[in-house]
């Protein structure tokens, strides 16, 4: 390569590595944003569910009329990626994560693929389930959307959410959750021994257990997008790293070589020099 192609090189990796740098910036700022929403919910979520199931143990040892507790419809499974790339591999792990899991292979959910990147490939794959597409505006869906999905859920008995957790910022990791809480639906001690359990209910469980059928299942799934979120963000925090220190490389083996035509130039015109001194003499 030439002193100038060499030099534009040099020119195009800093370029890159100005824009991986701002990109690392503002998914370090957005980190800190959705890390402390998440923190800030998780504990609570969590007691939350515990809530969730016992209203539905409670509900049925009592045995609540079918029409609220029991539901027409089975499982069904979603799983959430985002439209965009640039999240490293977080996504390409929880689509393999969601392919393998033997409820999917058996064809025993219905599926809700969520995200063009898991919509794509899974076309491209031509997997042989079916399932519902679903594209949000955003990575992360507003208030319409979420209870778009919640409503395409509700006629079922169990409702898996399949997501990506960050556990740290270099480990993100496929996971799975039942936001019906039906996986762990069984009898507790005092049930198994025919005693009622100790819970007194306001206003009526009928009530209480419709409303966590509507509301709370709506929090618990909008947690598990503002999982995936930080999850997808502390991604591309380490590729967005990642491709400032190979921007760093590229530059710097670049401007070795520049360096070394530069000599090279140096060196020819020196010859000449000496070979033009040479001949007059």
């Amino acid at each position: 390569m030439t002193v100038r192609e060499l030099t534009d090189t040099i020119e195009q990796g800093e370029t890159l590595k100005l824009i991986s740098t701002a990109y690392t910036e503002i998914a370090t700022a957005k980190l800190k944003k959705i890390r402390s929403l998440v923190l800030q919910n998780r504990l609570f979520l969590q007691d939350l569910s515990a809530v969730f199931l016992a209203v539905k143990q409670v509900a049925t040892a009592r045995k609540i009329p079918k029409s609220i507790q029991r539901k027409s419809k089975g499982t069904i499974s979603l799983i959430i990626t985002s439209n965009y790339h640039f999240y490293g591999n977080v996504n390409s792990n929880l689509i393999k994560f969601f392919i393998a899991h033997p409820l999917i292979n058996s064809g025993q959910s219905d599926l809700i693929v969520i995200g063009q990147t898991a919509i794509k490939h899974l076309k491209d794959m031509h997997f042989p389930k079916p399932f519902i597409e679903v594209s949000l505006k955003k990575d992360y869906p507003d208030f319409s959307e979420l209870n778009l999905l919640v409503e395409k859920t509700k006629d079922y008995n169990q409702v898996l959410i399949f997501f990506a957790k960050m556990k740290t910022v270099m480990v993100q990791q496929p996971s799975i959750v039942d936001i019906t809480q039906s996986s762990y639906l069984k009898p507790t001690l005092r049930q198994a021994q025919g005693k009622e359990p100790l819970f007194i209910f306001e206003p009526e469980l009928e009530k209480v257990l419709l409303f966590f059928e509507s509301q709370v299942k709506n929090l618990l799934l909008a947690q598990t997008f503002l999982e995936s979120e930080l999850s997808r963000t502390a991604s591309r925090l380490v590729s967005m790293d990642q491709a400032q220190s190979n921007a760093d490389d590229f530059i710097m083996e670049n401007k070795i070589l520049l360096n070394a035509a530069k000599r090279s130039i140096q060196n020819e015109r020196i010859i000449e020099t000496f070979n033009a001194i040479h001949s007059s003499e």
